[in-house]
């Protein structure tokens, strides 16, 4: 804090800027590596310029080398004459960032200090409108034949996210060594959740063949040391798994199966971490990281993951299939934590979608606790309960089915999900006679918001598949049962499996802003 009073950030890149002495660099960059480990200092050299690229000379008023030349000698020759403020203000509009400049010398001891720098910063540096030619100098750097250079540029490309192809070459190149792949992971995590480029990324990560070594690196028996990049691959898994041809081939590669025993691998060491929390006066946390991993994500995450890859009819089956799967996530929906009660029953919704998997979730006693989280403060949870109940409904008699109907709207009424109005309840008059119930639009060109199935009138039909289902149940209309708050988490998307099955529109959760980690 007394550096930055001092005002050194500004002082630092300063020198940079004016003065070209490659020893004076290399102490500099090295001073910047230690004051950027301070997010306060961080934040003062990113604004001082330390990462982002301004304009130089050349990029301004391209010219050949040997004008260029004469031009610097003509300069050098006039500076002198010129008043010290405008010696200044010349300086720096041909400046360059501090340490972007250091990347292109011969010199790799004064490139890896620059690289550790920017490392350090680039987590700040991600609101940067104007680092293409920082990006333009970093990807190369990832064939580097030096190791530490290729791991510092992937940790670096990790927080900027950038570079899909050269990344799944340098994870290949350095598949065994757990401090590239998982920067490397992290970053495609990054570039393939939630922006406009996430198809391309999606595409590049599946032409450049990298599906088979991210599938590798789901290793349920890792050391607890490499829960990081456990952590960061599930992450990878789960957005390539919103996409039908990466789903199938990560399906036909075993992801499903790997994403299971990480699962319970997970559910394990969160019991037993549970219990020593339980055992000791303090109700500290920290028990239930490892590595830095909140093992309350990690299990989140891995059951977000397989709700993506159930989306494929044989990765629903596997989750069905796997013994005592079904029960570990039922018990999830008991736990304090909306965002695992929504992780599990989410999944249980796609699990749900078949005969099978709605028998299986009834076997486990599951349907009293997901009755209950119909009233759930949290509308998410609330609308996925729905969900889940009115599939499981759908192989029951048509009595239980308009049953079951009625029921959800007044639960979802009563734990203020949804109005009156909204649930089609039937009301009072003032002069106490019962109106019946509100008759709600099936083809209506806007829908009410948060409308609700009307009751059915026939019997569900037995069929497997989405395009079965009844049109007016929750699944047709899940995404008008959400309140407008809800609704910018939502994605919809028309969505077909492995056999060429067009589903119907479903909701995939985005959940939280991963941690950048995540």
């Amino acid at each position: 804090l007394i550096l930055l009073d001092s005002d050194l950030p500004a002082k630092v890149i300063h020198l940079f800027q004016t003065v070209r002495r490659e020893k004076l660099h290399y102490a500099l960059a090295r001073l910047i590596k230690v004051l950027s480990v301070c997010t306060e200092c961080k934040q003062g050299l990113v604004e001082a310029g330390a990462v982002q690229i301004h304009p130089t000379a050349s990029t301004i008023n391209p010219l050949s080398r040997t004008q260029a030349a004469a031009s610097t000698e003509v300069d050098n020759a006039n500076m002198s004459t010129l008043p010290s403020h405008i010696r200044l203000a010349r300086n720096l509009s041909v400046r360059r960032s501090a340490l972007t400049s250091l990347l292109s010398s011969s010199h790799d001891s004064l490139v890896l200090e620059a690289l550790w720098g920017l490392r350090n910063m680039s987590d700040q540096a991600f609101h940067l409108t104007d680092t293409n030619e920082l990006l333009r100098l970093l990807v190369p750097l990832l064939s580097s034949s030096v190791e530490h250079i290729a791991i510092c540029t992937a940790g670096c490309l990790c927080n900027l996210s950038c570079g899909v192809q050269a990344l799944c070459a340098c994870m290949r190149r350095f598949l065994s060594r757990e401090e590239v792949t998982e920067p490397v992971c992290a970053a495609l995590r990054n570039v393939t959740h939630r922006n406009s480029r996430t198809d391309t990324a999606l595409r590049q990560i599946q032409s450049a063949g990298a599906l088979g070594d991210i599938v590798g690196l789901l290793n349920a028996d890792s050391d607890p040391s490499q829960l990081p990049l456990v952590k960061a691959v599930v992450g990878l898994v789960r957005n390539l798994g919103l996409d039908r041809d990466c789903r199938c081939e990560l399906q036909k590669l075993g992801a499903t199966g790997r994403l299971i025993l990480i699962l319970k691998r997970a559910d394990g060491v969160f019991e037993e971490a549970t219990r020593r929390r339980g055992s000791i006066v303090s109700s500290s946390s920290e028990l239930s990281y490892i590595e830095g991993v909140r093992l309350e994500d990690l299990l989140e995450l891995t059951m977000v993951a397989l709700k993506s890859m159930a989306m494929h009819s044989p990765g629903r089956s596997e989750v069905i299939q796997a013994t005592s799967v079904i029960s570990l996530i039922v018990r999830y929906l008991y736990d304090q934590s909306e965002y695992l009660q929504l992780a599990s029953v989410s999944l249980l919704g796609e699990i749900a979608v078949t005969s099978d998997g709605a028998r299986a979730i009834e076997e486990q006693g599951a349907v009293a606790r997901i009755t209950e989280l119909v009233q759930s403060s949290n509308s998410a949870v609330a609308t996925y309960s729905a969900t889940v109940l009115h599939r499981i409904a759908q192989s029951k008699p048509v009595d239980y089915q308009r049953r079951l109907s009625q029921e959800l709207r007044q639960s979802l009424f009563d734990g203020g999900v949804v109005t009156g109005h909204e649930a089609g309840l039937s009301r009072s008059t003032p002069s106490g006679e019962t109106n019946p119930p509100l008759p709600l639009p099936r083809h209506a060109v806007e829908t009410p918001l948060l409308q609700l199935p009307d009751v059915p009138r026939d019997p569900l039909p037995n069929g497997h598949a989405h395009d079965t289902f009844h049109r007016d149940s929750v699944d047709g209309h899940r995404f008008n049962l959400l309140p407008a708050k809800f609704k910018r988490d939502l994605r919809l998307s028309t969505r077909a499996d492995g056999e060429g099955q067009t589903y119907t529109d479903s909701v995939f959760v985005e959940g939280r802003e991963a941690p950048q980690l995540i």
